[in-house]
């Protein structure tokens, strides 16, 4: 499973494959770290596992019947829905209008493959 969705770094390097690379439990704590990264495509994920060098933190408090499953299926659904959360701009002042963005632009919308 992962999340493709196409961004195009600083260095012009394209990717279009988001994979959990990393993910991390406290099950007394209930808390869940997953680092997503971003490949070139499925087939380098797959089999060299080096990435682009874009990777993102996600962090989530489970319940004990999320952490009894699939926990990387918990993660990239997680991360989605994280990710599509509308959050308000900083604003510098009162008469700035006040807009709504996602949360994370990068990964929102990805389709899952």
């Amino acid at each position: 499973m992962a999340i493709q969705k196409s961004k195009i770094l600083k260095s012009g390097a394209t990717g279009n494959y988001w994979k959990i690379t990393r993910e991390s439990y406290d099950k007394m704590g209930l808390s869940c770290i997953y680092e997503i990264s971003l490949f070139f495509d499925k087939a380098q994920a797959d089999n060299n596992g080096v990435g682009l060098g874009c990777s993102k933190i996600y962090k989530h408090t489970a319940t004990k019947e999320e952490l009894s499953g699939d926990r990387t299926a918990l993660g990239y659904s997680i991360i989605k829905a994280q990710a599509n959360a509308l959050v308000e701009n900083i604003r510098t002042s009162k008469d700035e209008p006040i807009v709504t963005r996602k949360f994370d632009t990068d990964l929102s919308d990805g389709i899952d493959v």
